[in-house]
């Protein structure tokens, strides 16, 4: 394996290992300390969701699933065949995951408009940048698709709840600033 590698020891390979477990750990706790608060912030606020939404959201997931096993030459109803299960069952297991999005969603939603959170048009061009580089697009494709798609409000969304999130980050006691997240 150090062969394989940029290390000309088998120490100097390990001690690299150890370096990339240990920063690997540290952003995982980071990560779950950062979602805990968001679910904290997700529990604190005290609302009803219609069952009609989480509904929706459930289908929305299902189909996402679906585009998504199709892109990897996979049927939705063959998945549900090996899981055991039928699609009724698979979505009525969904609605709890349904129901957190939604929430969450909301709660991000109501502390963006609070905290009269913008969007910069900078911001939406690297978030199409980044979905590119995911999808090995160019940035005109992505505009195209977001364009046609009349996906720009999910996408501005999506920046404005990660901001509320971060906002609700940093104003927890003894959490990082945006800085120390980003060095990582």
């Amino acid at each position: 394996i150090a062969a394989n590698s940029d290390s000309k020891t088998v120490a100097e390979f390990r001690e690299k290992t150890m370096d990339r477990l240990k920063k690997a750990e540290a952003q995982r706790a980071q990560s779950d300390y950062e979602t805990n608060l968001i679910k904290k912030a997700v529990e604190n606020a005290k609302f009803e969701v219609p069952d009609v939404m989480v509904t929706q959201r459930a289908n929305q997931m299902m189909d996402e699933l679906a585009m998504n096993l199709e892109a990897h030459k996979m049927s939705l109803p063959l998945y549900l065949q090996y899981l055991g299960k039928d699609v009724k069952t698979y979505r009525d297991e969904q609605k709890p995951v349904a129901l957190e999005n939604i929430k969450t969603d909301l709660v991000l939603d109501a502390i963006a408009l609070k905290e009269d959170i913008k969007v910069t048009e900078d911001e939406i061009r690297s978030e199409m940048e980044q979905l590119g580089a995911m999808h090995g697009a160019t940035l005109k494709q992505v505009e195209k698709i977001v364009k046609e798609n009349g996906s720009l409000a999910v996408l501005v969304s999506n920046i404005a709840r990660r901001k509320a999130a971060r906002v609700v980050i940093d104003s927890a006691k003894n959490a990082p600033k945006a800085e120390a997240a980003e060095e990582k």
